[in-house]
This record gives structure tokens, sequence and C-alpha cells, in this order.
């Protein structure tokens, strides 16, 4: 009898065990859906956020010959502006020939975008950064520093997506020897989260071209360069004032390249650097394209 009460004992204590396991193990459970949920609904949100602006921000929106904040209505007609002010009288100044502008290239199945309302969401604003195939279709913006728009986004509200920003020590024209933009790899794949596709050449060869659109025109980049790197490196350096530095970046970025491209690059052409993180803490992703049409 003593035996089998010990056992019944022995039985009873297994039994709560389990039970408390159980309920931990719930409430573990619960908890990390419900974290997940809570990451998924902010992801959703803030995508839904940038989807805003890309439906805003289309250039077709605005309507041709609008009208300026004085009344007045601008056309330019080779070397002479033609005025017509609220009155209807038409006036000419004479003005200097325009200089040979570049030819400004877009992105398939684009019509540019409106950096007026882009500049207005957010004094920030620099460019709109395409990527055919890929999901990198995002506003940039150039900070005080390089970390708070890993953390805030274009609203300028605490996102944990943040928003693609330009390194805040370059110029924000794009005429550096080379421009870095940065933003998050998101599990999502927003953001930067579809930058790595560049890691085969077969999908290089359908989508080679990066746009960056600007309100003092567009730039088409060709890639010429993938690789991953450590946290630290040369490229860092936000300027390279010699020939001597802007040929080792070349020459280090191709060396480094996952494949070749065969694209020819030299120390007189400007760089666009995008750089992301990994799955390792300690290395970056790092896709470097050449300008086309600067």
């Amino acid at each position: 009898m003593k035996k089998d009460k010990n056992s019944g004992e022995k039985k009873t204590k297994r039994e709560i065990v389990r039970r408390i396991l159980f309920w931990i193990s719930l409430c573990v459970f619960i908890l990390a859906v419900g974290k997940l949920g809570h990451i998924g609904y902010t992801y959703w949100k803030n995508n839904r956020g940038y989807q805003d602006i890309r439906e805003s921000a289309q250039l077709g929106s605005k309507e041709s010959g609008e009208q300026g904040t004085n009344g007045s209505q601008n056309a330019s007609q080779g070397g002479v502006d033609v005025i017509i002010n609220s009155e209807g009288i038409n006036q000419e100044i004479r003005t200097q020939e325009p200089a040979k502008a570049r030819e400004d290239i877009l992105p398939p199945d684009s019509n540019g975008v409106d950096h007026e309302f882009l500049k207005m969401m957010n004094e920030n604003y620099v460019a709109y950064l395409v990527i055919p195939g890929t999901e990198v279709d995002y506003p940039v913006v150039q900070g005080d520093d390089n970390a708070h728009y890993l953390r805030y986004d274009y609203y300028e509200k605490e996102s944990i997506s943040g928003c693609p920003f330009l390194d805040f020590r370059q110029a924000g024209d794009f005429s550096e020897f080379n421009s870095t933009i940065c933003a998050h790899n998101q599990k999502d794949k927003k953001m930067f989260g579809t930058l790595d596709r560049y890691k085969t050449k077969e999908f290089w060869e359908l989508y080679p071209y990066v746009y960056v659109m600007t309100p003092n025109g567009n730039y088409r980049y060709k890639i010429f360069s993938v690789y991953d790197q450590y946290y630290v490196d040369m490229i860092f350096s936000p300027h390279f004032p010699t020939d001597t530095s802007k040929k080792e970046l070349i020459d280090l970025a191709l060396s480094r390249s996952m494949y070749s491209t065969d694209v020819e690059v030299t120390v007189n052409d400007h760089i666009l650097t995008l750089y992301t993180c990994t799955d390792n803490t300690d290395i970056r992703f790092v896709v470097h394209a050449v300008c086309e049409n600067y």
C-alpha cells in the first residue's frame, strides 16, 4: 500500500510539472505570436505609407501649365522666356542660350516624380530611387547623421523600416565621385530586402540599371560590382579627393565582385554605392554602379 501511495504521489507531481510546462510553453507561444503579429503589422503600416508616397508623387498627377504662386505662367522657348501675367499681357525677355542639358533617362513605365511634393513632405528629400526587378522604389533623404533614418521613416515617425538615406557627409546633388545610399535589409523584402538578387549574374543581366531621379535631373547607373564586405572598410570614406584614391576604390570593387560585368569604370566617372546589412552582423552587402549620363 505504501508503494502504491508513493507511486501515486510521483504521478501527481509529474502531472503538475507537465501542466506547468504546458502553460509556460503556451504563454511563450502566445507572446511570440503577438510579437510577430506586431512586427508584421508594423511592416504593413510602414509599407502602406510608402505606397501612399508613390501614388501621390507621380509627376503625371500635376496638370501641365500649372499656375505659379504669383498668378503668372512661364514657358521657355529656346533663348526667350514668354511671360503671361494675370492681365494677359505678353512680355518677352531675352535670356542666354541654355546650356546643353544631359539626357534625362526615366525608369521603365515611369513618368517621373513630383520633387516639390516630396520636398514639401520632408525637407531632407534629395532624390527618388528606383531599381527595376526589385522592390526598391523609394524617396531618398539626407539627414544630419547616418543614424536617424535607420529608425525614422519619411514622415519622421519612429519606424523599424527607416528610410533610404544618402551619406550625410556627401554632396546632396550626387556630384561626388562616390555617393552612398543605405537602407535596411528587411525580411519582408522591402527597403533593400531584394538587393541581394544581384548575387546572381543572371539577374544582373536582366536588370543592370539603377535610376536616381533628382530635382536637378535624372541619372541612370549601370551596376558593375556586387559583393559582401566586413563592416569596417575603405568604402566608409565619404570622399575620394585624389585619382589614386578613386582608382583604389574601383580596383577594390572590381576585385571583390562576385562576378565580372565587363562594365568600364574610370576615375572621371560618378559612382553610386548601395549598402545594406545581412544576416551576419559583421557583414554588409554592397552594390556599385557607374553613372552613364552625368
